[in-house]
């Protein structure tokens, strides 16, 4: 609240703005807990950063809040162990597949080997930004990166990632080659509200979001203490037909008087230039 040089109380009216809301993590923008599988990555073994190891999708899964779907994997370890992980699934993966890990894999949808193994404009996807950390880039419905050039000198990877830029990274950073999976997943139309609301709920986002345009009010934002609120004039379409018909009325009154006018101004007794003016106007109103 301020005050004017008439000393009138002025109030500020604000404004509480999107990305506030969002940004204090409140539970209505925090994903549901509990509907996540497990941590998806390339598992760090020893034996699948050096070695390779195999295993076979045991199934396909879509998971809540996650538009890729998911690929469980049984693999055998150097010591005999089975150990089941959750890895992206990219297209044309299918159950009973193999699925290698490691510095010997195979150039194969789905392996994950190191970048520089991988041969120069193949697709790849789930792509580690240092060697280890479980893949970071491209992970996303229907996107990939495509590997440009090998610079062995600097042992780093060109890269161009979905967006059109170029990276270099380190060439022992691992990816799975492929493409992900879901990449129509935009192609059908939601059609309805209901849908969008079980979209949403299940992700970390505000849902609905009401236009910026929907939000606009008056012109000003602050509004004078005790001074009145100006109300502007609508006009019906009934009621413009009753303002017509009144007009209409007041010119048919008038009729006699404009037709004695038009009779002297044809014998020339009256201003010309006048005269029309005022039938002109009047025929207008009329028809």
């Amino acid at each position: 609240m301020i005050l004017t040089n008439n000393h009138e109380k002025v109030i500020i009216m604000g404004k509480r703005i999107r990305a506030q809301r969002i940004g204090r993590g409140s539970s209505v923008y925090r994903a549901p807990p509990g509907i996540r599988v497990a941590d998806v990555k390339i598992p760090d073994w020893p034996e699948a950063m050096h070695d390779v190891v195999k295993g076979t999708v045991l199934k396909l899964y879509k998971e809540p809040g996650r538009y890729a779907p998911l690929a469980l994997v049984k693999f055998v370890r150097a010591n005999g162990e089975m150990e089941k992980i959750w890895l992206i699934a990219p297209e044309g993966l299918y159950t009973g597949k193999e699925i290698q890990i490691g510095e010997n894999a195979e150039i194969d949808i789905g392996n994950a080997l190191p970048l520089r193994k991988i041969p120069e404009g193949t697709p790849v996807y789930n792509i580690e930004i240092r060697p280890g950390d479980g893949g970071k880039i491209a992970r996303a419905a229907g996107t990939y990166a495509i590997i440009r050039a090998h610079h062995a000198h600097l042992e780093q990877t060109e890269l161009e990632l979905p967006g059109k830029r170029i990276i270099r990274i380190n060439w022992d950073c691992r990816a799975q080659i492929g493409i992900v999976a879901g990449t129509g997943k935009d192609e059908l139309p939601l059609v309805k509200a209901g849908n969008a609301y079980h979209k949403w709920r299940v992700k970390a986002h505000k849902w609905p979001r009401t236009r910026g345009v929907a939000m606009k009010g008056r012109e000003s934002h602050y509004t004078l203490v005790g001074a009145p609120v100006p109300s502007v004039p609508v006009t019906t379409p009934l009621e413009a037909g009753e303002i017509r018909a009144l007009a209409s009325q007041r010119v048919f009154h008038d009729m006699p008087h404009l037709v004695g006018k038009l009779e002297l101004l044809l014998l020339g007794e009256l201003d010309v230039e006048r005269s029309s003016r005022e039938i002109s106007s009047a025929l207008a109103i009329m028809y």
